[in-house]
C-alpha cells in the first residue's frame, strides 16, 4: 500500500484507530519512555484529572515565557 493509499484512508479509521496510528508513528522516531518516566506521566495525569484547573493553556504558558 502506497503512503498516498495510506493517507486516503485516514479518515475513514476511528478516532481511536487514529490515535494508536499516530502514537505507534511518534514511537518509532522516539526512544520508548522508560518505567520511572511512564510512571511520571500517568501519575501527574490522575493529579490533573482530579484537578483540571492546575494545568494552563499553551496560549497562556506562551504569554508567561514572552513576559519574562
Amino acid at each position: 500500500m502506497s503512503i498516498n493509499e495510506i493517507i486516503n484512508q485516514l479518515p475513514h479509521l476511528s478516532f481511536e484507530d487514529r490515535q494508536l496510528l499516530i502514537s505507534e508513528a511518534i514511537e518509532l522516531d522516539d526512544p520508548p519512555l522508560s518505567a520511572l518516566e511512564e510512571e511520571l506521566i500517568e501519575r501527574r495525569l490522575a493529579e490533573h484529572h482530579l484537578d483540571p484547573k492546575s494545568s494552563i493553556t499553551i496560549e497562556e504558558l506562551k504569554r508567561q515565557i514572552l513576559s519574562r
